[in-house]
């Protein structure tokens, strides 16, 4: 959704923030380039900072990964994150071991 406004603002936005008298350099146009670049970092920080915080309370409260397998029944002893077995196996497989397109 956020793509389709940007497209849609694209043309408007490349007019007015690259006009043709700042060539070739285009000082105006690349520092909001760099401002938006800079912005979006931010923002992606901020959600992974977000994210983790609430991992942690959901880990406080539901226990981590690695208890909810080691505490499910059959699996007494056995300490394992979840994926990492199959992770082993990708990880361990060489090219000659995948299938091949028919």
């Amino acid at each position: 959704m956020v793509n389709l406004l940007l497209i849609f603002w694209q043309p408007l936005l490349g007019t007015n923030v690259f006009p043709t008298d700042e060539k070739p350099r285009y000082i105006e146009g690349m520092a909001i380039s760099a401002a938006f670049t800079f912005f979006t970092g931010v923002l992606a920080f901020g959600l992974r900072s977000l994210l983790v915080w609430e991992n942690r309370k959901l880990d406080q409260k539901y226990g981590s990964n690695k208890n909810r397998v080691v505490s499910q029944p059959g699996a007494e002893g056995v300490e394992s994150e979840v994926g990492e077995e199959i992770m082993a196996q990708l990880s361990d497989m060489s090219c000659d071991d995948k299938p091949s397109p028919a």
